[in-house]
């Protein structure tokens, strides 16, 4: 699916160049349309791939940051 091409991609770009922040930043955006239309699955996916690459993402008042690990 999408956000299997997406995992793919971020990982490749990690390995190539290390410039991942504006691609994780795409994804929150992607994740928090999600949320906002109750698309919990889609949510949930993009929350829990972020995590599998090593980035844990922070909700808080509504807001969403990550962090790597």
């Amino acid at each position: 699916g999408m956000l299997g091409v997406l995992g793919l991609l971020l990982a490749r770009q990690s390995m190539e160049s290390g410039g991942t922040d504006g691609f994780i930043d795409l994804l929150l955006s992607i994740r928090a349309d999600a949320r906002k239309n109750k698309d919990f699955a889609l949510s949930d996916r993009v929350r829990d791939g972020l995590n599998d690459l090593g980035v844990e993402i922070n909700d808080r008042g509504g807001e969403s940051t990550w962090t790597r690990k």
